[in-house]
């Protein structure tokens, strides 16, 4: 699943999203910088990939990012409302888990940001520099939360 190639709303997204579920484990990859409708986009498509799992099933989303981190200041409010909707439907997110290499633009910056966004919700947050740690890391936090 990729971010829309067509525009949806006044601009076109800026920044690539792609996502594919594995389990109870979303895996997203992102190429930035993000506006606001690629983060719109990628909402749709987490609720088209949760809603696949049965009701109440708990899920992790490892987000391996690339490029740049930067986004508007309306990007973040899109994600924080998506992170919010998501956690009142009928799925509970359990982490968030951003692998951030040290060459991706603003990392230091907005990783701290990311992490108040996703706790503040009541959602575990870690950040790695490489997926096998991301991915133990998930590996964990779902054996602890059994699936219904």
């Amino acid at each position: 699943m990729t971010s829309p190639e067509r525009p949806t709303a006044f601009f076109r997204p800026h920044g690539h999203i792609e996502c594919r579920r594995a389990g109870r484990v979303i895996h997203t990859r992102a190429h930035g910088p993000f506006n606001a409708e690629s983060v719109r986009g990628y909402g749709q498509m987490l609720a088209a990939l949760t809603g696949e799992l049965p009701v109440d099933c708990p899920f992790v989303v490892i987000a391996t990012i690339s490029g740049s981190i930067l986004a508007t200041p309306e990007a973040w409010e899109a994600l924080d409302m998506g992170v919010q909707r998501r956690q009142s439907g009928t799925h509970r997110q359990l982490g968030s888990a951003w692998v951030v290499p040290g060459d991706v633009e603003g990392g230091s910056l907005f990783v701290p940001r990311a992490r108040a966004l996703y706790e503040a919700a009541g959602i575990a947050f870690g950040a790695f520099v490489e997926a096998p740690a991301a991915e133990a890391w998930a590996d964990a936090l779902l054996v602890t939360h059994a699936s219904p």
